[in-house]
């Protein structure tokens, strides 16, 4: 194993620095000009719990809605310590979106932790792939549960491959409670983990049950000697059996589980025991619109992967097969079989939206850094420095090319339906009714205490963006009204009129989503 560790020495001197620069351009990515897309439908309702829990101090867990409390509880932490450091009080986009893009940036950190079982490219490689992926981009700019999902997703890993390989504790309490915020973020935690048990199953399997993870040799504070062998999966549990505290050590573990899980379903106690016995009762909920809500076909998942990150994907089934035929690298065959079956899983669930392309994008990236750890190994073992070229050079472009996709995705084609992406999304026409709706309340003299009344059946994210109006209603219907400012969709129009009558006239069309169009009348006397 000794070329290997030289060949990763050989990069170590420059990898501080690309990993910075990776980080940043993914920090960039996901925090630059949050506000610049509108609310997801989603994101309205995110948003009008997260008010809820700073207004009440509780969260009440509901099953139908099939979403863990962090999301809440950390944009509730960012929105308190915004209004201590800064002194701004209220919400924004930028203040609700930045926990989901932190976590983002986080996951390429950890996927840069890494090194020592990709190696120095394959961790560069995989943290790249990471940082430019669209879809990784896209849905961490968005008040939703999936950067989070992925990041306690790849910590459950992380963590466990530390614990692998020193038996420290820490290690272990670090792996339990990832997986606790993983089941507090969203019920479809039970896929992942049961994905990542039977990956690591299979490995052991494969490979004789010798757990002597080969190519963590990368390591580079072995000094140029065969780093010793982790210890094998018989010998780790009779070492945790044996200790002195082997008891008290799994017994803290799972206490630590059962403690997060609790406090987050619970409010921190506050809505003990129902919302732990909501949590449970979310997967009976779940099970059924599993079947029923967002159908899509079998290749799905493998059709938007083609048309939004053919570099990755394709980076990443060479890794995958490289991993399998090689047979060299322990991590990365987990990783193929953790891509594999997490793709398996989810094809096969009728249930499809793209958020959840992120689970199968993250060990992909993986496989597809440890295809360029191996390309990069082949270049260095060419001897003709134009060879060296040939090989490393399709990678670059490979990684440049995605990096269009991202950045058109995310800074310009962010509200067409037509992208895989971008799913039922509320499109820029719709931020127009704003600035209205705040020029007539001023015409009003009432400010925000103006009434608004919403008789438009689909209507969200708007809560959200009048969530300053506590006087704002939301019938759904056409009824008779006084307020100033009513707000309907363009076929109730007819009944709009001749339920209003003279008094109100039309301000103008607002686009909220494909097919959906709002319309705004407000009285007369406060027209433009």
């Amino acid at each position: 194993m000794e070329p290997e560790i030289k060949r990763g020495r050989e990069a170590g001197k420059q990898w501080p620095w690309a990993a910075a620069a990776i980080f940043g351009v993914a920090a960039a990515l996901r925090f630059y000009d949050l506000a610049l897309v509108p609310l997801h439908h989603d994101e309205g309702v995110n948003g009008r719990f997260l008010i809820k829990l700073l207004r009440d101090g509780i969260y009440r867990y509901d099953p139908a809605n099939y979403h863990g409390p962090t999301l809440y509880y950390f944009a509730c932490v960012a929105a308190v310590l915004r209004t201590h450091l800064w002194g701004e009080v209220g919400l924004n986009a930028v203040v609700i979106r930045f926990v989901p893009a932190a976590f983002g940036t986080a996951t390429v950190w950890l996927v840069l932790k890494l090194r020592r079982h990709l190696g120095d490219y394959g961790a560069l490689g995989a943290a790249a792939l990471v940082a430019l992926s669209p879809g990784m981009i896209y849905f961490s700019r968005c008040f939703i549960h999936e950067s989070l999902f992925v990041f306690f997703t790849l910590a459950i890993v992380v963590a466990g491959l530390g614990h692998h390989r020193t038996v420290r504790p820490v290690y272990l309490m670090l792996a339990s409670a990832s997986a606790a915020l993983l089941f507090a973020t969203k019920e479809t935690a039970f896929i992942s983990v049961a994905v990542l048990l039977l990956a690591w199953f299979l490995t052991l399997a494969c490979f004789g049950a010798v757990a002597a993870w080969e190519k963590p040799s990368f390591d580079r504070r072995s000094r140029g000697k065969p780093e010793k062998p982790s210890p094998s999966l018989a010998s780790l549990v009779y070492r945790v059996a044996r200790g002195k505290n082997a008891i008290f050590i799994l017994g803290a573990a799972a206490a630590l589980f059962v403690a997060i899980y609790v406090a987050f379903y619970s409010s921190f106690g506050r809505n003990f025991p129902q919302g732990v016995y909501d949590s449970v009762a979310a997967f009976h909920y779940w099970t059924q619109t599993s079947a029923s809500a967002h159908t899509h076909d079998a290749w799905a998942y493998a059709t938007w992967l083609r048309r939004e990150e053919w570099p990755l994907l394709w980076l990443g089934v060479v890794g995958g097969v490289f991993a399998v035929r090689r047979g060299n690298n322990r991590f990365a065959f987990f990783c193929a079989l953790w891509a594999a079956g997490i793709m398996v899983a989810y094809s096969i669930l009728p249930y499809k939206t793209p958020w959840l392309a992120v689970n199968l994008i993250l060990p992909l990236a993986l496989t597809g850094g440890y295809a360029v750890e191996e390309i990069c190994a082949a270049a260095r073992r060419s001897l003709h420095p134009w060879m060296r070229v040939a090989w490393v050079l399709p990678v670059a472009v490979l990684l440049v090319i995605l990096s269009f996709p991202a950045i058109e995705l995310n800074f310009y084609r962010y509200d067409d339906n037509s992208l895989p992406y971008v799913y039922a999304h509320t499109v820029r026409d719709f931020l127009r009714l704003i600035p209205q709706i705040e020029a007539i309340a001023a015409r009003n003299g009432t400010g925000t205490d103006t009434e608004i009344m919403v008789v438009a059946p689909n209507y969200w994210p708007l809560p959200w963006y009048v969530r300053n109006y506590p006087r704002a209603a939301f019938w759904g219907r056409v009824a008779p009204t006084s307020d100033p400012i009513v707000i309907g969709q363009d076929f109730q129009e007819s009944q709009m009129q001749a339920v209003l009558g003279d008094a109100y006239a039309r301000v103008g069309y607002y686009e909220l989503r494909p097919d959906i169009v709002l319309v705004l009348y407000a009285r007369r006397g406060l027209l433009p």
